[in-house]
């Protein structure tokens, strides 16, 4: 089939790849000028400076370009260059935009690490050769500039936010320690913290109630030797009025020993200076302290010898105001039944009766001065029982204390964090913003400019020629494959079915020559204008068309 319509099918390859040429050299010659952007890695370790404006390079370049791709970066970029002028009066200015946008390619270069973009190269595609690569330079300096701002808003929208948030902190954080201020103002002498100092005072007023106790009793004691005295002092007295003493030996024995005793009850003893000692310490220390320790079994000690002592000075004194009373009364008896002696003067028994009321006068006031000092030790007791019962009560509070503090100073505790935390957060954003505005962070730096191009980047004239050629080949025995189709005729026996019985051959009986004049040519014209049409005339207008529309594609591409 082919073989018959050779000639058909080269005057087809022919014609078509004439035309496919024509319309290759017609299409308009386009130039390429790229320039390349290295992405900067940050100049400061991450370890002593972290940057606020961190994410995935691919993602930050896509926001990047969509910035510089807008519509209004890329009409100013028209209008600078005075670009797409032929087409301003034949298109819109949003399809003068896109197209644009067509002509303007970003290609990743893949780094070593990690699998990221270590540079990008930005390309601009133009008609005109001395316009491409400023316009690709200023596409590039578009994208240099759009990184910096980018970054250095996010840095400093990062320190701004920050400074807010770190304010608002620090409010809630004066508030939360007015808060624990106030409580610890009216609850003060009762807080958790104090409950060592409260065991401390209870047991130091423990310890002064116990020894104002002492101090009461043997205020006891020294007022009854104190009245024993004074009645003895008044019964001696009485009997020299009465002209039966003549010696005043047993009084001055006895105005003797009284203030002895008087005075050696008014003795500070050791159990005091201990209990004093043991005071001081606990202010200062636990009971489980070593010497806190100690000195409680030495007060102790001390306590059970003075009480013994207090006893056998009890049952001393009792013997000594018997004794006095028996040494009274055997002067009594001598003085009513004794002839032999001899009567005082007046002088002496006036001298005597005074230094004997002088007598009486002072064991009255040391007597007075015993009720005086109990009455103001009693006072003091009552005193200290109060301190006893609020500090126990205040010891008794402290549960309640301290689940109220646990409240304040959990969430004094957790705006504390919180203050800290932005803190040490707006102190690096500060830093980022500042290593930001030195660009020493990560940034996209110039590494090759683009240049203007010597020779054309497309259209390929020999690779659109070689296509078309082939293209129009291919067409060309479509074609004559078509007119062998259309015949409906059997080539060979080869087509028959296997096993068909061949009879006989028929030659092949060419038509008769066309004649005008007869009427049976006249008759069959018709059908074969239109057959001569359906085999060269469609099939040749419908190459043509194919090819035009190529070209068309190729052009606008």
């Amino acid at each position: 089939m082919l073989w018959k319509q050779r000639f058909t099918i080269v005057a087809v390859w022919i014609i078509l790849s004439a035309v496919a040429v024509a319309i290759v050299f017609a299409l308009p010659a386009q130039y390429t000028s790229e320039a390349l952007i290295l992405v900067e890695s940050q100049k400061i370790p991450e370890a002593l400076v972290a940057s606020t404006a961190n994410g995935e390079v691919q993602d930050r370049l896509a926001t990047i370009k969509q910035q510089v791709l807008s519509s209004t970066r890329l009409q100013k970029v028209i209008d600078k260059f005075s670009l797409y002028a032929s087409d301003k009066g034949k298109n819109s200015r949003e399809e003068i935009v896109d197209r644009m946008r067509k002509d303007i390619k970003i290609t990743l270069e893949k780094g070593w690490s990690r699998n990221q973009p270590g540079a990008f190269r930005v390309s601009y595609t133009g008609t005109n050769p001395t316009k491409v690569a400023p316009v690709a330079n200023e596409l590039t300096n578009l994208f240099i500039e759009a990184n910096y701002l980018s970054r250095e808003n996010q840095a400093f929208g990062t320190s701004d936010f920050l400074k807010s948030q770190l304010e608002q902190a620090k409010k809630n954080l004066e508030q939360q320690e007015a808060k624990v201020s106030a409580y610890k103002l009216a609850h003060n002498g009762d807080l958790p913290e104090q409950e060592g100092v409260l065991h401390s005072k209870l047991d130091q007023y423990n310890m002064e109630m116990q020894a104002n106790r002492e101090a009461i009793n043997r205020l006891e004691q020294t007022k009854n030797v104190l009245e024993g005295e004074i009645a003895s002092a008044e019964a001696y007295r009485a009997a020299i009025l009465s002209g039966a003493m003549e010696t005043n030996a047993p009084a001055n024995a006895t105005s003797a020993n009284a203030p002895g005793a008087v005075g050696k009850q008014q003795e500070e003893r050791g159990s005091q200076k201990l209990r004093r000692q043991l005071g001081e310490l606990r202010l200062r220390y636990t009971a489980d302290y070593p010497a806190v320790r100690e000195l409680q079994a030495q007060l102790a000690e001390t306590l059970r010898q003075e009480e013994q002592q207090d006893k056998e000075q009890q049952k001393l004194e009792e013997a000594q105001r018997a004794q006095e009373q028996a040494r009274l009364a055997e002067q009594k008896a001598h003085a009513g039944a004794g002839p032999g002696v001899s009567p005082r003067t007046k002088p002496e028994i006036a001298q005597l009766l005074m230094r004997e009321q002088e007598r009486i006068n002072v064991l009255k006031t040391q007597l007075s001065n015993a009720n005086q000092e109990e009455e103001n030790h009693r006072n003091d007791q009552d005193a200290l029982q109060k301190q006893i019962s609020e500090y126990q009560a205040r010891i008794e509070q402290l549960p309640i204390r301290q689940q109220e503090m646990t409240g304040l100073l959990r969430d004094y505790d957790i705006s504390t964090g919180n203050y800290r935390s932005l803190l040490n957060k707006d102190f690096s954003a500060d830093m980022a913003s500042e290593m930001e505005k030195r660009e020493k962070s990560e940034r996209f730096a110039l590494l090759d400019p683009a240049r203007p191009p010597e020779k054309p980047s497309k259209p390929n004239r020999l690779l659109l020629n070689a296509v078309g050629i082939l293209a129009s080949l291919l067409v060309g025995l479509v074609f004559g494959y078509g007119i062998e189709w259309k015949k409906n005729l059997l080539l060979g026996e080869w087509e028959l079915p296997a096993g068909t019985v061949v009879l006989g051959r028929v030659p092949l009986i060419p038509n008769p020559p066309f004649d005008s004049k007869s009427s049976r040519s006249s008759k069959g014209a018709a059908p074969l204008r239109l057959k001569l049409r359906i085999r060269w005339v469609y099939p040749f207008l419908f190459s043509l068309t194919l090819l035009f529309l190529i070209g068309l594609w190729l052009k606008k591409g």
